[in-house]
């Protein structure tokens, strides 16, 4: 994973804003993230905390998602 980390820096990606505008951006800290728990609230979380939300979010969706 702390290959991947590395890697990973300075990556173009969107960001979500709204649930139906992303903007572009930088990853500029692959140590954290910040994450929307809710109702205005943001909780910056330290890696693999997130990780292992993100699989798991990610897990749910492809078994979900019709193609």
């Amino acid at each position: 994973m702390a290959d991947d980390r590395g890697r990973l820096l300075g990556k173009e990606l969107l960001v979500p804003l709204t649930s139906s505008l992303y903007v572009p951006g930088k990853l500029t800290d692959v140590e954290s993230v910040v994450v929307d728990v809710g109702t205005g609230y943001y909780v910056k979380k330290v890696c693999p905390l997130p990780q292992l939300i993100l699989t798991s979010s990610l897990d749910t969706n492809r078994h979900t998602s019709i193609f």
